[in-house]
């Protein structure tokens, strides 16, 4: 009886670490949970290569569901712990980087509509969210709260928006399609600096 269940393991191990070959390339999650099947039958030279080999090509730790959309932009927060992701919908979203977890939704308190985002991102120090729609729109949020901070400024039609630091604070420049491009304190939203005199086609700091 020893043999035959000696012999069915091997078999059974054979036949995980065959599937897990077949998966590695195409769904590495999976190829790993069939090399950890085929190691735990019993611990031989190729199940604990599978295991090593599985683990190097699984990248992904964490899977969310960021958009019901085509998803514009994403990036880590400065300190790695959040993601800030933002798309179709009109709603930035921010998740635990480590668990994918929704910590809340971004989106204008008076809006039930919002536009599609073209852009998100975090201030240098991870304070502040500002999000740009198709309608040219910069709006800031607080990134520990989620709270709706308003318009970056109520007139023009923004490309883009980046952000930088002038002394120690958070600033943003803004390119136009119909102004010259524009330097703003990003946490009293005004303005500190105009760039020329004709439209701006891109932003840069």
């Amino acid at each position: 009886f020893w043999k035959v269940d000696r012999s069915g393991k091997a078999a059974q191990q054979a036949a995980l670490l065959a599937q897990y070959g077949e998966t590695l390339r195409t769904d590495p999650a999976a190829s790993l949970k069939f090399a950890v099947d085929a190691w735990s039958k019993s611990h031989t030279p190729q199940a604990d290569e599978a295991v090593r080999t599985a683990l190097d090509a699984d990248t992904e730790r964490v899977k969310v569901q960021a958009d019901k959309g085509p998803l514009s932009t994403s990036e880590l927060s400065p300190d790695g712990q959040m993601l800030l992701t933002a798309g179709k919908d009109g709603k930035a979203k921010l998740f635990d980087a480590v668990t994918g977890t929704k910590l809340f939704s971004l989106e204008p308190a008076a809006s039930n509509d919002p536009p599609e985002l073209t852009a998100a991102s975090f201030s240098p120090d991870g304070s502040l969210i500002l999000t740009v729609t198709s309608t040219g729109e910069v709006r800031l949020y607080d990134a520990t709260t989620g709270k709706d901070l308003g318009l970056l400024s109520d007139e023009g039609s923004y490309v883009e928006a980046v952000w930088g630091t002038v002394g120690g604070r958070p600033v943003v420049l803004t390119s136009d399609w119909n102004q010259p491009a524009r330097l703003w304190d990003a946490r009293g939203r005004s303005l500190l600096a105009t760039y020329g005199t004709e439209p701006s086609g891109g932003a840069a700091l």
